[in-house]
């Protein structure tokens, strides 16, 4: 028994795909949207604060990040910067890449992927966007405490 590969995945695999190793190519790029990146961001983002909003995007070589941050900068003017992680994994130094938004454009980022994002996922949004405890919109930059009370 074996299953088929829908015609619209394999586009997909072509242009994302070089060997069996995932990278970042020109067509890629040339065909992601807001929405693709609002898919991307609830996969692999991560919001710490505005000043830490995150793409784990380790599995792309140094180079493919910033192929990506520099994409993201002239298609959609949200600035970026590559940052190397660095780990070890059985006592082997492993470095990865990922790509950080500048606090303001991060809240630009945020603000034009929010009506691609599912309501599960809105809590990656950040609490000054959609609160996780009261479900309020809080304005951009005002500490949030969550155990302080919401008024």
């Amino acid at each position: 028994m074996c299953t088929s590969t829908h015609p619209d995945l394999a586009k997909i695999y072509k242009h994302t795909y070089v060997g069996k190793r995932k990278t970042i190519t020109k067509e890629w790029l040339d065909n992601l949207s807001l929405a693709s990146l609002a898919y991307l961001y609830q996969d692999d983002g991560t919001f710490s604060s505005f000043s830490n909003i995150t793409l784990a995007t380790y599995n792309f070589t140094k180079e493919e990040n910033q192929l990506l941050s520099d994409f993201l900068k002239d298609k959609f003017g949200f600035i970026t910067k590559v940052h190397i992680y660095k780990t070890s994994y059985k006592g082997m130094p492993r470095r990865y890449a990922y790509i950080r938004f500048q606090a303001e454009s991060g809240r630009d980022f945020l603000k034009k992927i929010k009506p691609y994002i599912h309501k599960s996922m809105e809590y990656k949004l950040g609490p000054e966007i959609n609160c996780p405890l009261c479900g309020a919109k809080h304005e951009y930059g005002k500490k949030f405490n969550k155990f302080e009370e919401v008024i």
